[in-house]
């Protein structure tokens, strides 16, 4: 096991996230190639949280808020509020572009953002679906109790379950709290990549204590066992390894350097799918 603080990047004017994923050489865990913790982050009357419009190809985008509002808008026509528990899957296959909107009543009003956003690499034969939006209401996903802890399915499956979404490919998504002074137990399939990201709290493992925020890398493991010192809350997740690499340059992600140079002279010069009405857009680096 290995624990990743977060590395502090910039997405926005006076927003930045905690990335934990991509480590070094671009490695991810399992399917998850990214992984990107937004605040817990407060912005004052006036002050929007927005990220322009920006590109996507290659992968799913996996966004879920413990606090706050985000508007999604995107090429596909889609305008869609997320709110906390609730989850937007949208898939970019060949391509996709998307900006993330303050609500405009929340404009005005002092208000915290805190929410995860993952990406998770396409499978090579998915990799030029169409584009696609879903979007998951908190009372749809499933839920349940193991000793010490309350569990809820994001996406994917666990224990039997699985949300509607269905995801490329097969993976684990899920947030969990653990009791205070609670000892408890994660069964998992040792033939997939683990890791926990531990939002708040802190956990005692076998590599000692770990706090929040970071990554706890688990690896191949049919199980984790840990305490929680504190009232904790983390998000678990896995999935079976992939098979070709990939290579990650910006918001891309493919198996084909070709293609992300495509998707690069399509976006700069205006090829690529755009948002509707959206005018502000994220010129590549």
């Amino acid at each position: 096991m290995i624990f990743h603080p977060p590395r502090l990047s910039t997405i926005g004017p006076g927003f930045q996230v905690g990335r934990v994923l991509p480590f070094r050489g671009g490695r991810g865990i399992g399917p998850f190639v990214f992984l990107d913790q937004m605040g817990p982050h407060e912005f004052e009357p006036g002050v929007p949280n927005d990220v322009p419009a920006h590109p996507h190809i290659g992968l799913s985008t996996l966004t879920y808020l413990f606090e706050g509002e985000i508007e999604h808008r995107d090429s596909l026509g889609v305008v869609c509020r997320i709110k906390p528990g609730e989850v937007n899957w949208m898939k970019a296959g060949r391509g996709v572009s998307h900006a993330e909107k303050t609500p405009a009543e929340k404009l005005h009003q002092r208000r915290r953002i805190h929410g995860l956003q993952a990406w998770v690499a396409l499978p090579l034969e998915n990799e030029d679906d169409e584009a696609s939006f879903e979007h998951l209401d908190s009372h749809e996903r499933p839920n349940g109790h193991l000793a010490g802890i309350q569990w809820s399915l994001i996406v994917g499956s666990w224990l039997g379950q699985s949300t509607k979404i269905k995801t490329q490919p097969d993976l684990s998504y899920v947030d969990c709290e653990v009791r205070e002074r609670s000892e408890f137990v994660l069964p998992l399939d040792s033939d997939w990549e683990w890791a926990i990201y531990l939002v708040q709290g802190t956990l005692n493992c076998d590599i000692g204590k770990i706090e929040a925020p970071g990554l706890l890398e688990l690896g191949r493991v049919p199980e984790f066992r840990a305490r929680g010192e504190v009232t904790t809350r983390l998000i678990f997740f896995g999935g079976p390894p992939l098979n070709e690499k990939r290579s990650i340059w910006w918001n891309f992600v493919s198996s084909s350097k070709d293609r992300i140079e495509t998707a690069k002279r399509n976006w700069m010069n205006r090829s690529f799918p755009q948002v509707p009405g959206e005018v502000d857009w994220v010129p590549h680096p």
